[in-house]
C-alpha cells in the first residue's frame, strides 16, 4: 500500500488498534527504520516486537554512534550522552560493546 502511512492515522484517528497485519511486510518484520533528522544524525532503528529487546538495539547503536563520533573516547562519549564516565562504562559492559571505535 503506497500510502499505508496515511491509512494508520485514519485507523488510529478512528480508534481503531493497529496489528502487525496493517503494516507493510518491510516494517512489520523487523526491518530497520530511517529516522529522517539530517544525514548525519540519522539512525537505523529496527522494529522488534519485545520492546525491551527494540530499546535494548537503539541504546547500543545509538551509543555506538557516539563513540565512533569521539573516536572512541568513553569520557567525551558520556558528556555527549550527559551520563556519568562510569554509568557509561557499565552500558557498554552491558550491552557487550567493545571500546575499539573509529569514525568510517
Amino acid at each position: 500500500m503506497p500510502n499505508w502511512n496515511d491509512s494508520i492515522v485514519l485507523q488510529l484517528a478512528n480508534g481503531e488498534r493497529l496489528t502487525p497485519d496493517d503494516l507493510p511486510p518491510e516494517v512489520a518484520e523487523g526491518a530497520p527504520i530511517a529516522i529522517p533528522e539530517g544525514d548525519e544524525l540519522s539512525l537505523a532503528v529496527p522494529f522488534l516486537p519485545d520492546f525491551k529487546e527494540a530499546r535494548r538495539e537503539f541504546e547500543r547503536a545509538y551509543i555506538e554512534r557516539r563513540l565512533a563520533e569521539t573516536g572512541g573516547n568513553v569520557t567525551r562519549a558520556a558528556e555527549l550522552l550527559d551520563m556519568h564516565r562510569q554509568s557509561l562504562q557499565h552500558k557498554l559492559k552491558e550491552l557487550g560493546i567493545k571500546k575499539k571505535y573509529s569514525i568510517e
